[in-house]
């Protein structure tokens, strides 16, 4: 298979390199921040330091027998509509602190469930701010992924209307942050601020493949981010290129097929071969894509957004996922209603039947099963309709209700943990009461 058809823009091939000091400077920072000084650290400097922090107590229903609900797919799963407070709930702190008149530093920890609980998971934010000018800023360290609208407070189910974002949109861009660096600048532009921002650097997250959690590690991360926002609107536009790391075959699954494809191929198989090298995934990566706009003038709440994920691969096709929300607010009571879609732009891959000589071997019918198992729980196919409540008690806590009806296709359910590749639709409802608080 040639993996060409799609331009592909790549970052300066020193960027990795250069790169390979950020881990070593997250440690640093977190050390800088957390034993800034004698004085300060026991005193805590008002003026130079500031910590607050979020939280959501959260329990949730959802799932089947099959099918495991889960907010996104660094998740495990949480099956036969039993409630737990696992999917939902989550604790950040984040201490910022002023380093000098143009530099400051950010360390932000959230501690929430992961396939992989470690401290050093837990830090979604370290890093290094300069602020050239107003209108102009550096970061480098870990910084928080910007690929969709609500990059900056993902995890602060405070700030957002809902109780849990759009799966269907949200759900496959379990990416929270990257170690890079970025630079942003920021202008006047009409009745708003225009927003221009570029980054680069590389990123990972465990994400569930046959029920085990394996490390998947994005390379030469490059993208860019234009955006506008006045007191009413907001617009953003979102690109980035990703290549994927050398052993991602074997995160997918792809490796445990080479040799037997093979030996089939050679036994007299000969669609094995192709099969072959439609399921290999090389280093060339793909392409993301984003739009997002939301409207927000009392008593009315409407925002929208549509991905593309841009791939030239077999057993990683081509994704669109989109959303559309409305909200109306009563006093201190918002309603509201969420839209969602995902699939995948090409037909499910469905593998042809052996041939006649062989379809008694049980050797290759299970190879073939195997291989229809990793094309199907790779696809995603779905699409929900949500109803919700918000209710602000006060400034800093809110109660939200969520309903979600989701629609889940024949070997759609790559969103959801599952025990078993979907054969029929599957009609899924998840309940969601969340308490949301900053402090």
């Amino acid at each position: 298979m040639t993996v060409n058809a799609t331009p592909h823009f790549y970052p300066p091939q020193l960027a990795p390199h250069v790169l390979r000091w950020l881990p070593g400077a997250v440690v640093l920072l977190c050390s800088l921040l957390l034993t800034a000084g004698p004085n300060h650290a026991l005193g805590f400097d008002s003026e130079r330091f500031r910590l607050s922090g979020f939280a959501t107590l959260g329990v949730a229903s959802g799932g089947n027998d099959i099918l495991g609900y889960r907010r996104n797919v660094a998740q495990p799963g949480q099956y036969d509509g039993e409630w737990s407070w696992e999917p939902d709930s989550l604790i950040g702190l984040q201490l910022d602190t002023s380093l000098a008149p143009s530099l400051d530093a950010a360390i932000q920890v959230v501690g929430k469930k992961r396939f992989n609980n470690s401290l050093e998971n837990s830090i979604d934010w370290a890093y290094l701010r300069y602020r050239h000018s107003p209108g102009l800023t550096f970061r480098a360290g870990r910084i928080g992924m910007d690929l969709y609208m609500l990059s900056e407070y993902r995890n602060l189910g405070f700030s957002y209307l809902w109780a849990k974002p759009p799966m269907e949109f949200y759900g496959p861009t379990a990416f929270f942050y990257f170690e890079g660096a970025d630079a942003n600048y920021s202008f006047r532009l009409g009745e708003g601020t225009f927003n221009a921002k570029l980054f680069l650097g590389e990123s990972e997250n465990q994400f569930e493949f046959n029920g085990k959690g394996h490390e998947f590690k994005l390379n030469n991360l490059i993208g860019a981010v234009l955006g506008w926002e006045s007191s009413h609107w907001r617009a953003r536009f979102t690109f980035t290129s990703i290549d994927f790391d050398d052993d991602v075959n074997d995160v997918i699954g792809t490796e445990l097929f080479r040799d037997p494809l093979t030996a089939a191929y050679q036994f007299g198989w000969t669609e094995a071969q192709a099969i072959l090298e439609d399921i290999e995934v090389d280093d060339n990566g793909v392409n993301y894509y984003s739009v997002g706009l939301a409207y927000e003038n009392s008593p009315w709440f409407l925002q929208g957004e549509i991905s593309y994920l841009d791939s030239d691969y077999d057993v990683l096709k081509s994704y669109a996922g989109r959303y559309i929300s409305a909200g109306y607010s009563v006093g201190a009571t918002t309603f509201y209603t969420i839209v969602a879609k995902a699939k995948q732009t090409e037909s499910r891959t469905t593998i042809g039947e052996l041939p006649a000589f062989l379809a008694n071997v049980p050797e290759l019918i299970q190879l073939q099963e195997g291989v229809q198992s990793l094309y199907d729980r790779t696809y995603a196919d779905q699409e929900s309709l949500s109803f919700g409540l918000r209710w602000d008690i006060r400034y800093d806590t809110a109660l939200k209700l969520q309903w979600d009806r989701t629609w889940v296709e024949p070997a759609g359910g790559v969103l959801w943990e599952q025990r078993e590749t979907p054969e029929k639709t599957q009609t899924v409802n998840t309940y969601s009461i969340n308490l949301n608080f900053i402090f």
